[in-house]
């Protein structure tokens, strides 16, 4: 006898709380075909800023399993303004649902810049670390 898969988790969202973090929300599937027994989610970063990665396969994260009780979870350890593909599906007893896909960007970091004029000649700018790393491997993507 063969049974249907379930259907899609319903009205995924995805919001950034933070410049790494993003939340992830879902409602239960209209139509599970029977009790959900876990929720499966993957990301994977899709683009740095104002540079997609093309042309990039896989890159997906583990899967995530998260219970049938919950429906939100957090993504951390991001990337500031990055972008994001989500999935979410769900699992019964028949087996794995209907991807459900979004995409999100996370939050654009508080980087502290200081710029200090000391005289018409000389002039002193301070960077953060996070900030300089950042912008190193931007600029790799973009042009590598």
């Amino acid at each position: 006898m063969c049974r249907a898969e379930s259907g899609r988790v319903i009205d995924l969202k995805v919001s950034a709380e933070s410049s790494d973090t993003l939340l992830v929300r879902w409602l239960h599937p209209t139509h599970s075909n029977g009790l959900v027994e876990i929720y499966l989610m993957r990301y994977r970063l899709t683009g740095v800023g104002d540079c997609p990665l093309l042309d990039r396969p896989g890159g997906w994260s583990r899967l995530l399993d998260i219970d049938s009780s919950q429906l939100e979870t957090v993504i951390s350890d991001l990337m500031p303004y990055s972008h994001y593909q989500v999935k979410v599906w769900a699992r019964t007893s028949a087996g794995r649902g209907q991807v459900a896909v979004v995409y999100a960007t996370t939050a654009t970091a508080g980087f502290s810049l200081s710029v200090i004029a000391h005289s018409i000649f000389h002039s002193h700018v301070t960077y953060s670390l996070a900030m300089c790393l950042f912008l190193c491997f931007v600029l790799f993507l973009c042009f590598h």
